[in-house]
């Protein structure tokens, strides 16, 4: 070190004549001098032009660093085998930017990297996995008729004033479905002519159903469901029924260009299950009783039964559903926000029990006369039509105003046999309906998260893209 230090100062004040030996004797007392001189020129670049001595002052101390800096990477090349067995198609891919194709010709290195990947993000998804159970709803909805508003709209004011109350959980097993349930009751406020149980709590029919999302592509979804309804309101057990068992299934195209549209066609078949063909009373009534047939006498005249010495326990004439037939189709459309529009329309085809014969004793036989199951037709047809505008104030808070032609279904004929206007009923109402989503609310008092939804995606979570109509306007 001493002596480059003294060829440096010997270089300084001979000039440029002995710079070549004061180099020569760098060289030769310091090793790998030449390549560090070579490689501070290539560093300094213009600067070390002007003047053949510059590239000689950093030799001084940090000769060593950059003979480490540099050696590294010559051999590195050798041993790096890549450049020297890419393809043509590899290098080509290269060039384009296109996704490696080493896992499709069998490059085991790459697959196995790729699973420990994947594994690393299970188990990051495991950590963050939201609970099983979400998109939890309650409904909590006033409905009344539009008779209600205009006085003289009919004969008789009559106002109907209904308020329903339900609670839709959900749970998702992990197998990319999710198991749903609806409970609820409804509560008539007004007195009606036609109701005896104003006032009191009556329940809904238990339904559970276990829907499976199978996304096609291009914004095409189905999903298929098995259903279970679990008789428990007045109407159910007056029918004894045990049981109602049905598939359904929802095709979905979601339409982002159209305002967020979402359309759902849907259709769903079920069964009942019950020991009686016909709706039943616990006390029996002769008030409630079909009238019987007249009997003839054998003089020609008529003799009417006496009322009060019949009783029957059966409501009606008419035979409870047994097969049960829906379809119907729903469109959302998210334009602006957390705005939606929702426009409803379903068709049910009910198919009624077969009535067992009746007998009746005549004068003229001793043998009761059997009147057989003379009905035209079991097939009653009704009709749900709705159209609704929805706001999602907050995660949790959704609110819907529309006007629906039945509070639950509306016939399609009248007791005359015409056909009903589809839009307007007798029975048309307008509903207020108030969807708190729980757990979100949940989230919103602990402060633990929150989930990034948007508006369009929190409506068809909450109206689980068409699941089913039913009392007051929530589907």
């Amino acid at each position: 070190m001493k002596n480059a230090t003294l060829s440096a100062l010997l270089l300084l004040v001979l000039g440029g004549t002995w710079a070549g030996v004061a180099a020569a004797q760098a060289d030769d007392e310091t090793e790998g001098g030449a390549a560090t001189s070579e490689s501070a020129d290539e560093a300094t670049g213009d600067e070390a032009a002007p003047e053949e001595a510059a590239p000689e002052e950093p030799t001084a101390e940090p000769t060593e660093e950059p003979t480490e800096e540099i050696e590294a990477p010559v051999e590195e090349p050798v041993e790096e085998p890549p450049p020297v067995e890419e393809t043509p198609t590899e290098a080509a891919t290269t060039g384009l930017a296109a996704p490696a194709e080493g896992s499709d010709e069998g490059d085991t290195d790459a697959e196995a990297t790729e699973e420990a990947a994947e594994g690393e993000g299970e188990e990051e998804s495991a950590e963050s996995e939201p609970p099983p159970w979400r998109n939890t709803f309650f409904n909590y909805t006033n409905q009344f008729t539009t008779n209600s508003l205009w006085r003289g709209a009919q004969l008789s004011y009559n106002p109907v004033w209904q308020m329903l109350f339900s609670v839709v959980p959900r749970w998702y097993p992990g197998t990319g479905g999710f198991l749903r349930a609806n409970l609820g009751f409804s509560l008539e406020v007004t007195d009606t002519d036609s109701n005896a149980l104003n006032r009191e709590p009556l329940l809904n029919d238990i339904v559970i159903d276990y829907s499976h999302p199978i996304n096609l592509g291009d914004g095409f979804m189905l999903m298929p469901a098995a259903r279970l309804t679990i008789p428990v309101s007045r109407s159910s057990l007056a029918a004894q029924r045990y049981l109602n068992l049905g598939g359904q299934l929802t095709a979905i195209k979601i339409i982002p260009e159209a305002g967020n549209l979402t359309l759902a066609l849907l259709g769903r078949y079920s069964y009942w299950f019950a020991g009686s063909n016909v709706t039943l009373t616990s006390d029996p009534q002769p008030d409630i009783c079909p009238p019987a047939p007249a009997t003839q006498t054998a003089g020609g005249g008529t003799i009417a039964p006496d009322a009060s010495l019949t009783t029957c326990g059966q409501f009606g004439t008419t035979a409870t559903a047994r097969h049960v037939v829906l379809a119907g189709l729903s469109a959302t459309m998210t334009p602006v926000g957390a705005f939606s529009i929702n426009l409803s329309a379903f068709l049910f085809l009910t198919y009624g029990h077969d009535l067992a014969p009746a007998y009746v004793n005549v004068a003229t036989s001793e043998a009761p006369l059997r009147i057989d199951d003379g009905s035209p037709t079991h097939w009653q047809n009704y009709t749900y039509i709705s159209l609704s505008v929805a706001y999602q104030f907050t995660p949790w808070l959704n609110m819907s105003l529309g006007i629906q032609n039945s509070g639950n279904v509306a016939p399609v004929y009248d007791s005359s046999g015409n056909v009903y206007n589809p839009l307007f009923t007798p029975d048309t109402q307008l509903y207020l309906t108030a969807t708190f989503t729980l757990d979100e609310l949940f989230v919103e008092i602990t402060g633990r998260g929150e989930e990034n939804l948007t508006p369009e995606q929190r409506q068809r979570r909450q109206q689980g893209l068409a699941a089913a109509p039913g009392v007051g306007g929530s589907f």
